[in-house]
């Protein structure tokens, strides 16, 4: 009797053990916060599927520029860039809404950001726009490796 209570107790366990591993897989429900999603379906600020925030961009480039050694007018011309870049792209986000086409909010997006490239390639030497391409991306692989749990 004692060996058959004692198996029964491990089964039992066994059995609750068990259960417990499949409802934690199964996912959450009620008023718990599920799981963030795996892969690009839920990254990026205001659920953007892994796409680069302008504003972000403009906010990280500055660490990159001053790194240029640049010369007054070059900061001028920079600041006055970014000054316009900025203004064009709080409007295009003021503009939208629920119904906006996602895929022609990205085309103007794009288009802005290309803009503001191209104006910092009149500013900067092309080894300074060189450099800060090279310095851009290689925040990005530190942001993104830092998002990814790395250092």
């Amino acid at each position: 009797m004692n060996k058959s209570l004692k198996t029964l107790i491990v089964a039992a366990l066994f059995a609750g053990a068990t259960v417990t591993a499949y409802a934690q897989a199964a996912g959450t429900t009620g008023t718990q916060t599920p799981p963030p999603a795996q892969g690009k379906a839920n990254q990026g600020k205001k659920g953007q599927a892994g796409k680069a925030d302008p504003m972000l961009m403009l906010k990280r480039d500055t660490e990159v520029l001053a790194k240029l050694n640049l010369t007054d007018e070059q900061k001028e011309g920079v600041k006055k860039l970014k000054s316009e870049t900025e203004a064009k792209l709080k409007e295009l986000m003021k503009g939208k809404t629920k119904g906006d086409d996602r895929a022609a909010m990205r085309t103007k997006v794009k288009e802005v950001v290309e803009g503001y490239k191209k104006g910092l390639q009149e500013v900067l030497t092309p080894v300074q726009f060189g450099d800060y391409e090279k310095g851009m991306k290689a925040m990005a692989k530190k942001a993104k490796d830092k998002k990814d749990g790395g250092n």
